[in-house]
């Protein structure tokens, strides 16, 4: 059971990014392409969807590849995971005949994550205290929604907490600490 002093690490669940590729891609030579190193999965209809999604087999990461270079990354739980990915895509643009593809301006775009206080929560007494920033209709939905710091968090009976929208690992040990502090105040 986790205490008052244990601070505990939440757990990653996606990490969302976009990055660019230094040249215009041929969605449909990459798609009809067959000698593949680490792409599988791979889906383009134009007509409904303008971009090409991929999975990548390596580290589990889908990626939204448009013409424009434009990358969208996500599935990933963790930066090291996110950083192979990027490698793995120039990896294969080469492969398959793109001379020396860069991938630059990679930038995160939302961390989800979540975390087990192992405790119970009077998800009750939560809305009572804060009936404005924080709404449980249990017949509805059996977890307590609040904002704090401006961040949506979902808080269940047995302790579970999740919250998207970090732009940082830094952000989210941070606030995923500070909501552990405020939830062990309402244990039962």
């Amino acid at each position: 059971m986790s205490s008052k002093k244990e601070v505990l690490k939440p757990t990653i669940s996606n990490i969302c990014s976009k990055a660019k590729v230094s040249c215009l891609l041929d969605l449909n030579h990459i798609y009809q392409c067959n000698k593949h190193l680490n792409f599988i999965n791979k889906r383009y209809n134009k007509e409904r969807f303008v971009g090409l999604i991929v999975k990548l087999k390596s580290t589990n990461a889908t990626i939204l590849m448009f013409k424009s270079g434009s990358l969208i990354l996500m599935g990933v739980k963790d930066i090291n995971s996110l950083f192979l990915t990027c490698d793995h895509i120039k990896q294969e643009l080469l492969y398959i005949g793109y001379s020396n593809p860069s991938i630059s301006t990679l930038k995160i775009t939302n961390i989800c994550g979540s975390m087990n206080l192992n405790r119970r929560i009077d998800l009750e007494r939560i809305a009572a205290c804060f009936p404005i920033s924080s709404s449980y209709e249990m017949e509805i939905f059996p977890g307590l929604k609040i904002t704090r710091n401006n961040i949506k968090w979902t808080v269940h009976w047995n302790g579970k907490i999740f919250s998207t929208g970090f732009k940082s690992m830094n952000h989210i040990n941070k606030e995923f600490k500070k909501m552990q502090n405020f939830l062990l105040d309402f244990q039962k």
